[in-house]
C-alpha cells in the first residue's frame, strides 16, 4: 500500500522559479515557455503573493497569485493567475492542498475575496474550483478577434 503524500505549502521564493517554469512547460509545452528573467511576472503573478507545494523537499506545484487593489487602495482581493502541478503528482491531492494553502495565506493577509478565471470548456478545472468553494462570478470576459474584425 502506498503511503499518503506529505505536502507542504509555503510562500514562493526566487529560487523556486526554475521549478515553476519547468512544471508549466511540462504541462503546456514549449509554446508557453517564458523567456523572461522572472516567469512569475510574465504570467501576471507576484512572487510575494504566490505559493508552492513541496513533497520531500521538491517543488511539485504552484499557485501564481497577485493581490489587487479594490476601493480606497486596499489590497483585499486576490487573483489566481496560474495553477500548476507536476504531472507525476497530479490526481494525488496536491492541487487541493496547494489551493487551500493559498486561501489560508490570503485570509491571513486580510484578503476578502479570491478570483480565478477558468476556460468555459475546461470542465475539469471548473469542477476543481467549485469543489474548493468558488462560485461563478459576475464578470464576463469579452474578446475581439482582430483577424476577423472589420472597421
Amino acid at each position: 500500500m502506498t503511503e499518503p503524500l506529505t505536502i507542504t505549502v509555503r510562500p514562493m521564493r526566487e529560487g523556486d522559479l526554475d521549478a515553476v517554469q519547468a512544471i508549466d512547460k511540462a504541462m503546456v509545452g514549449p509554446q508557453r515557455a517564458a523567456t523572461y528573467a522572472n516567469p512569475v511576472v510574465a504570467y501576471g503573478g507576484e512572487i510575494e503573493d504566490s505559493v508552492v507545494a513541496e513533497v520531500r523537499g521538491q517543488v511539485v506545484g504552484f499557485v501564481l497569485g497577485r493581490l489587487a487593489e479594490t476601493q480606497y487602495g486596499k489590497r483585499d482581493a486576490a487573483w489566481v493567475e496560474l495553477v500548476g502541478v507536476h504531472q507525476d503528482f497530479q490526481g494525488q491531492g496536491v492541487g487541493r492542498v496547494l489551493m487551500k494553502g493559498f486561501i489560508s495565506e490570503c485570509r491571513r493577509r486580510g484578503v476578502r475575496s479570491i478570483h480565478i478565471m477558468v476556460n468555459w470548456g475546461d470542465d475539469r478545472m471548473k469542477v476543481f474550483v467549485s469543489a474548493l468553494g468558488f462560485n461563478r462570478g459576475e464578470l464576463v470576459e469579452y474578446g475581439l478577434d482582430l483577424e476577423e474584425y472589420q472597421e
